[in-house]
């Protein structure tokens, strides 16, 4: 028989699919379109002015 913490550690995504969880809903919320979802999902260099300005500003633009 199972314990109910084993079942609970069972149903929690792992930290890697977590992560990854974490940068699909990024570029989610930063993309305007599809395309451009999956061009930072590929990890591409998308220009400022092609993403969302109000998630930009909510996830706070970094300087490279």
């Amino acid at each position: 028989m199972r314990s109910a913490v084993a079942e609970v550690r069972t149903m929690e995504p792992a930290v890697d699919e977590r992560a990854e969880l974490r940068a699909v809903w990024k570029a989610m919320m930063l993309a305007p379109t599809l395309e451009v979802c999956e061009a930072l999902l590929r990890g591409e260099s998308v220009p400022l002015e092609q993403l969302d300005p109000e998630w930009v500003k909510r996830f706070g633009r970094r300087d490279r």
